[in-house]
Protein backbone atom coordinates (compact mmCIF):
# COMPACT_ATOMS: atom_id res chain seq x y z
CA UNK A 1 0.00 0.00 0.00
CA UNK A 2 1.66 3.78 -1.11
CA UNK A 3 1.33 6.82 0.96
CA UNK A 4 -1.70 7.85 -0.79
CA UNK A 5 -3.71 4.82 -0.52
CA UNK A 6 -2.84 4.81 3.15
CA UNK A 7 -4.15 8.45 2.97
CA UNK A 8 -7.34 7.90 1.20
CA UNK A 9 -8.18 5.12 2.97
CA UNK A 10 -7.24 6.87 6.72
CA UNK A 11 -10.48 9.25 5.26
CA UNK A 12 -12.17 6.25 4.25
CA UNK A 13 -12.19 4.75 7.39
CA UNK A 14 -12.97 7.83 9.10
CA UNK A 15 -15.81 8.60 6.61
CA UNK A 16 -17.21 5.07 7.39
CA UNK A 17 -16.97 5.08 11.36
CA UNK A 18 -18.97 8.55 11.31
CA UNK A 19 -21.83 7.10 9.53
CA UNK A 20 -21.94 4.43 11.77
CA UNK A 21 -23.26 7.01 14.39
CA UNK A 22 -25.69 8.55 11.45
CA UNK A 23 -27.45 4.80 10.70
CA UNK A 24 -28.11 3.29 13.44
CA UNK A 25 -28.84 -0.48 13.08
CA UNK A 26 -26.94 -0.51 9.50
CA UNK A 27 -23.89 1.48 11.37
CA UNK A 28 -22.68 -1.54 12.99
CA UNK A 29 -21.36 -3.14 9.67
CA UNK A 30 -19.93 -0.50 9.16
CA UNK A 31 -18.18 0.22 12.43
CA UNK A 32 -16.62 -3.17 11.57
CA UNK A 33 -15.81 -2.32 8.42
CA UNK A 34 -14.05 0.74 10.02
CA UNK A 35 -12.23 -1.25 12.09
CA UNK A 36 -10.90 -3.87 9.60
CA UNK A 37 -9.80 -0.72 7.21
CA UNK A 38 -7.83 0.36 10.26
CA UNK A 39 -6.11 -3.03 11.15
CA UNK A 40 -5.18 -3.11 7.17
CA UNK A 41 -3.44 0.27 7.18
CA UNK A 42 -2.08 -0.12 10.74
CA UNK A 43 -0.54 -3.47 9.11
CA UNK A 44 0.53 -1.88 5.91
CA UNK A 45 2.53 1.08 7.54
CA UNK A 46 3.84 -0.84 10.74
CA UNK A 47 2.06 1.19 12.48
CA UNK A 48 4.15 4.40 12.19
CA UNK A 49 2.28 6.81 12.88
CA UNK A 50 5.09 9.79 11.59
CA UNK A 51 4.63 10.31 7.84
CA UNK A 52 0.67 9.84 7.39
CA UNK A 53 -1.19 13.28 7.73
CA UNK A 54 -4.54 11.58 8.39
CA UNK A 55 -3.17 9.46 10.98
CA UNK A 56 -5.43 11.97 13.54
CA UNK A 57 -8.56 10.66 11.10
CA UNK A 58 -7.48 7.50 11.69
CA UNK A 59 -7.34 7.34 15.33
CA UNK A 60 -10.71 9.02 15.58
CA UNK A 61 -12.03 6.15 13.13
CA UNK A 62 -10.82 3.86 15.74
CA UNK A 63 -12.33 5.19 19.04
CA UNK A 64 -15.91 6.42 17.10
CA UNK A 65 -16.23 2.71 15.91
CA UNK A 66 -15.50 0.94 18.78
CA UNK A 67 -17.48 3.35 20.89
CA UNK A 68 -20.28 2.59 18.26
CA UNK A 69 -19.89 -0.94 18.75
CA UNK A 70 -20.02 -0.92 22.41
CA UNK A 71 -23.04 1.40 22.51
CA UNK A 72 -24.94 -1.38 20.37
CA UNK A 73 -23.54 -3.70 22.45
CA UNK A 74 -25.10 -1.97 25.46
CA UNK A 75 -28.03 -1.22 24.24
CA UNK A 76 -28.81 -5.12 22.95
CA UNK A 77 -28.07 -5.86 26.74
CA UNK A 78 -30.13 -3.53 28.07
CA UNK A 79 -32.98 -4.51 25.53
CA UNK A 80 -32.25 -8.01 26.73
CA UNK A 81 -32.58 -8.11 30.30
CA UNK A 82 -35.72 -5.11 29.90
CA UNK A 83 -37.29 -8.53 28.01
CA UNK A 84 -36.42 -11.25 31.03
CA UNK A 85 -37.27 -8.80 33.67
CA UNK A 86 -40.97 -7.95 31.79
CA UNK A 87 -41.53 -11.88 31.04
CA UNK A 88 -41.14 -12.97 34.63
CA UNK A 89 -44.17 -10.79 35.40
Amino acid sequence: MNKIQVIENSLRCFRYSLWSFVIPWLGIPLAVWALVLHNRIMAATGEGWDWNPAHRYLWWAFFLSCLRLVVALLILVVGFVIYLVSSDS
